[in-house]
């Protein structure tokens, strides 16, 4: 598609923010623009992200010069076209800036009607297919990307390294130790609740041998169950820190400073465990509709390249994510995963939309 590049480029809407996404199949890092005043999601590669944080110098000349100059990516004229494009169709540029959009996306008229036939067919094919785009129907629209399956390892808790026992490039089973930790404040506790229990404990056979201090039965057994629930929780704290592979797959990024006798904080990255093998749907979102969505629950990821196929999958997990700063509030953000419902390849990342719908089911 040619499209016209000014020789001023517009300005961007003023309530855009953007946090790092998850990384590429290359384990390059991926960017998202949350659109705060629409509440949406899109997900961006790093030469785009270059593109946003230089887009103040409104030349294109300008912007080449210094990305190319100042990072070591590399980018050229093409590349801020698409992304004002891109920026042009999904309304992220000002208002006022939007009269010259006629100027910015075409010259063809004919690649225009072929690029809306297509899209056309793509959510004609979703009409005919397992699902109704029924807006009324609870459905859920969400930018996500196609992406390998992939677990970013990190520690639970402040610790201390004991042994590492895997290396980049290595292939591992599910189940199969990663990392084991230490945590010396764990161990302390552990051991004070075992005594405050056995002390407990001692209380309880001394009034039931002398028959005294009746009043206090009740009280020492609520006493009692809190210790072993809390003993219980420590426990499961120090299993936590021997780490396990949650699927197989291939060990990659490891911190070249996990050696045996280091300390690491909580939720430090330690590696990255990917399996190529899988592929994952990932998409995030702050919409209180995911509320409506249960585990195994359906969605179609619709890519945004129109060559590539609908994955349909289903809901595998949901869960919370660091809450995003929107003026004065905080908003929670969740982190929903889908599996493809039949095994699929693919050369690398894809961005598109994700369908929900929570009353549907293959």
């Amino acid at each position: 598609m040619k499209l016209n590049l000014p020789k001023k480029l517009p300005p961007l809407c003023d309530k855009l923010t953007l946090t790092p996404g998850l990384a590429d199949y290359n384990n390059n890092p991926t960017w998202i623009i949350h659109d705060t005043h629409h509440n949406r999601f899109f997900h961006i590669g790093n030469v785009e992200y270059q593109i946003y944080k230089h887009w103040q110098l409104s030349s294109p000349t300008a912007m080449v010069d210094a990305i190319n100059k100042n990072t070591v990516n590399t980018v050229e004229a093409d590349d801020i076209k698409h992304f004002l494009l891109f920026l042009s169709e999904n309304n992220l540029i000002k208002k006022t800036a939007q009269k010259s959009k006629s100027n910015i996306i075409i010259k063809s008229k004919n690649k225009i009607i072929q690029h809306r036939y297509l899209t056309s067919i793509i959510f004609i094919g979703i009409l005919l297919g397992s699902f109704t785009l029924n807006p009324t129907n609870n459905s859920l629209r969400l930018p996500a990307t196609l992406d390998y399956q992939r677990d970013f390892i990190v520690s639970s808790s402040p610790s201390q390294i004991k042994a590492v026992k895997v290396v980049d490039g290595d292939f591992v089973e599910q189940g199969q130790i990663l990392v084991i930790l230490h945590s010396p404040s764990i161990e302390l506790n552990i051991l004070k609740t075992r005594y405050e229990i056995e002390k407990t404990y001692w209380q309880l056979r001394k009034i039931f041998a002398l028959q005294t201090e009746l009043d206090n039965l009740r009280i020492l057994n609520q006493q009692l169950d809190h210790e072993i629930t809390t003993l219980k929780m420590l426990e499961k704290q120090r299993d936590e820190l021997t780490i396990r592979a949650r699927f197989r797959g291939y060990i990659s990024n490891v911190e070249p400073s996990l050696n045996p006798g280091r300390w690491v904080g909580k939720n430090q990255k330690l590696m990255d465990l990917m399996n190529p093998k899988e592929a994952v749907i990932n998409a995030f979102s702050s919409n209180p509709k995911i509320s409506l969505i249960k585990i195994n629950q359906p969605g179609i990821f619709v890519p945004k390249n129109i060559n590539k196929s609908n994955v349909k999958g289903y809901v595998t997990s949901i869960k919370d994510q660091a809450p995003a700063n929107i003026g004065q509030q905080q908003i929670p953000v969740y982190h929903m995963k889908l599996k493809p419902q039949d095994p699929i390849q693919f050369q690398h990342i894809e961005s598109g939309t994700l369908f929900l719908y929570p009353s549907q089911t293959f």
